[in-house]
C-alpha cells in the first residue's frame, strides 16, 4: 500500500512591516529629520517635521515638543488651542504631578511608552488630566517619546488618537519610529549646535568696541551688539542708518552667492548731518552661522564734515552777511583783518562779531571754527 506525503500547513503572513507606500513615507521623514539647515529657522524645520511624521504613522494627532526655545514657542500642536496650551503650561508649572502621562513617563526611563505602559485605563480616566486636558481635547490611546539631544531638556513627541488602535498598529507604529529617531536626534543636535555657535558669535561682538551688526545673507538682522543698538535706538538718523546698514549687507550676500573668486565686501560713507559714518561689510563664513555666509556691518564715526552756507543760515538764522563774518572767524582773523577783508569799519565788523556769537551760541570766538566744521 502507497503511502501520499502531505504537505505541512502553511504558518500565516503577517503583513509586512513596510510596503511601497509606507517605504516613500519613510524616505521624505528621514530626508526632512536629516536636513534640518535647509529651513530657514527651527520652527519652520519643526512644522515640518511635524507632518512627515504625521505621514509616516498615520496617528491622529502629534504634539511636538523641541526645547530649543522657552515657554509655548518649543511646542507644535496644532490641534490643541492656544488657551489650551496655555491652560496646560499653567497646571504644569502649578502642579507637576496633575500631568500624569509625563510624570510617570519621565520616572520610567524609557524612550517610548504607551498611556497603559504607565498607568491602568481607570486609573487614568479618573485623573484630573484626563478629565481637564486629555478628554475636553479628544486625545486618546497617546504614545510618549523620549528624545535626548544634548540639551538642558529632552524632546517629546506625543502621538494620540481620536479612538483606541490595536497592538498590531501600535507595534507596526513603533518599528517605523524606532528607524527615524536617530535622525530625529541628529536634526535636533545641529539646531542645539547651531543655536550656541550663534550665541558665542553674538558673545564675541558684544565684546567688540564698535558698533557691529550680524545679518544673514538675505539681509535679516540677527544681532546688534551694544554700540549698534545705542546708534540705531531712536534718534533722528537711526531709521536711514538701519536702512543702509541693511543695504549693505544685502550687497554683500548677493555678492557670497555669486561665489566670485573675491572676498565679498562693501564699503559705504554715509554723511548724515555734519556726521560721516563709516559703514563696512564682510561675509561672515557659513561655519559661523549654519545654513550659509552671513554678513557682519560695521558702523564707524570717521569725523564730520563743514557745514555749507545754506545748513548755516538754517540751524543758526544767519544773514548772508553773518555767514561771510563767521567764516572769516573761523580762519582766525582779528576784528581789523575781518573789516579789511569786508571793506567796512572796524566798528562795524566788531558789531558783525558782537552779534553774531550768540547766535552761534559760542562762548568766545575760538569756538566758531569748531562748530562751522560741525563739532559744536
Amino acid at each position: 500500500m502507497t503511502s501520499t506525503a502531505v504537505a505541512p500547513t502553511a504558518a500565516p503572513r503577517r503583513a509586512p512591516i513596510a510596503d511601497t507606500v509606507t517605504l516613500q513615507r519613510l524616505e521624505r521623514a528621514l530626508r526632512t529629520l536629516l536636513a534640518p539647515l535647509e529651513y530657514p529657522d527651527w520652527q519652520t524645520w519643526q512644522v515640518a517635521v511635524h507632518g512627515r511624521l504625521l505621514e509616516l504613522t498615520g496617528a491622529d494627532s502629534l504634539c511636538v515638543f523641541t526645547p530649543l526655545a522657552e515657554g509655548p514657542a518649543a511646542w507644535y500642536s496644532p490641534h490643541l488651542s492656544e488657551e489650551a496650551l496655555a491652560d496646560y503650561g499653567r497646571r504644569v508649572a502649578m502642579d507637576p504631578a496633575w500631568e500624569l502621562v509625563e510624570t510617570r513617563f519621565a520616572a520610567l526611563g524609557r524612550e517610548f511608552a504607551h498611556d497603559a505602559d504607565l498607568c491602568a485605563r481607570g486609573e487614568l480616566e479618573a485623573s484630573a488630566f484626563h478629565r481637564e486636558f486629555l478628554a475636553p481635547n479628544r486625545i486618546h490611546d497617546l504614545t510618549v517619546v523620549g528624545v535626548e539631544f544634548g540639551g538642558r531638556l529632552a524632546a517629546r513627541l506625543h502621538f494620540s488618537h481620536v479612538a483606541p488602535r490595536d497592538d498590531g498598529w501600535r507595534e507596526r507604529r513603533d518599528v517605523l519610529l524606532r528607524a527615524v529617531l536617530p535622525a530625529f536626534r541628529a536634526g535636533l543636535g545641529l539646531w542645539r549646535e547651531l543655536g550656541e555657535r550663534r550665541r558665542e558669535l553674538a558673545r564675541m561682538v558684544d565684546a567688540l568696541p564698535q558698533a557691529v551688526l550680524l545679518y544673514e545673507a538675505s539681509g535679516t538682522l540677527l544681532h546688534a551688539n551694544p554700540g549698534a543698538a545705542r546708534l540705531l535706538d531712536g534718534g533722528p538718523d537711526a531709521e536711514r542708518l538701519r536702512a543702509e546698514a541693511q543695504r549693505v549687507a544685502w550687497a554683500v550676500g548677493a555678492q557670497a552667492r555669486r561665489a566670485s573668486s573675491a572676498p565679498a565686501a562693501a564699503d559705504l560713507e554715509l554723511r548724515l548731518g555734519v556726521r560721516v559714518v563709516r559703514l563696512r561689510g564682510a561675509v561672515a563664513p557659513a561655519w559661523m552661522l549654519g545654513r550659509e555666509p552671513g554678513v557682519l556691518v560695521t558702523l564707524e564715526s570717521v569725523g564730520t564734515r563743514p557745514l555749507d552756507d545754506a545748513e548755516l543760515r538754517a540751524r543758526f538764522a544767519l544773514t548772508a552777511r553773518e555767514v561771510e563774518v563767521a567764516r572769516l572767524l573761523a580762519d582766525g582773523l582779528s576784528n581789523q583783518e575781518i573789516a579789511a577783508r569786508l571793506g567796512v569799519s572796524f566798528f562795524t565788523a566788531r558789531n558783525h562779531v558782537e552779534r553774531l556769537l550768540p547766535k552761534l551760541g559760542a562762548s568766545n570766538r575760538a569756538r566758531v571754527g569748531a562748530l562751522l566744521r560741525g563739532e559744536g
